[in-house]
């Protein structure tokens, strides 16, 4: 595969990535945005209790219990959502694995061009020295030399983006983002 194609590849590829981290980034203020309502209506639920505990009027006693049942029932519809949530960003952090094994594939390809630049490399190192042609095989050599160095940053890119997906996902898609129950 010629750098070219693996360059191409990686720019797809980073796209992807970046589309779906921005969609876990979206879903994770969502979850937190639900989990802080859940805990506002437990605080209102739980003040409403107070209040219905220390009324003595039967009817407004009721009315406050009521108004603290909604207030749990609405934290604990908030707390479905941010599971409901939660799991789409597990399906999300599945298809972002997935890339990192991509990631893979494209470094191996990376890595076999490196392999046959610096074979290269080694042949035309010996031939530098031969009396026809050497300034056009030092030329040729320099070039490989650049195109070796350029494979080698994209391997390195390769590593760090594998191990930004592995941070995100915590190694094998894990969920990191926590739920709370009341």
């Amino acid at each position: 595969m010629e750098t070219a194609d693996i360059q191409r590849a990686l720019s797809g590829l980073d796209r992807t990535a970046s589309g779906i981290v921005d969609q876990i980034n979206g879903i994770a203020d969502r979850i937190s945005y639900c989990l802080e309502n859940a805990e506002r209506y437990q605080s209102e639920g739980a003040r409403y209790m107070s209040m219905a505990a220390s009324e003595e009027d039967s009817s407004t006693a009721q009315s406050y219990m009521a108004s603290a049942d909604s207030c749990y029932a609405s934290a604990e519809a908030c707390r479905n959502e941010a599971d409901g949530l939660a799991g789409q960003i597990d399906g999300l952090k599945g298809q972002l694995s997935g890339l990192a094994g991509e990631y893979e594939y494209y470094k191996g390809e990376g890595e076999t061009k490196m392999a046959e630049l610096s074979a290269a490399i080694s042949q035309l190192t010996g031939a530098t020295s031969s009396k026809y042609g050497s300034a056009q095989i030092r030329e040729t050599l320099n070039q490989m030399k650049q195109r070796l160095v350029f494979n080698q940053r994209l391997v390195s890119g390769w590593n760090d983006r594998i191990n930004w997906i592995n941070s995100i996902c915590g190694g094998g898609g894990s969920q990191n983002v926590k739920v709370l129950r009341r």
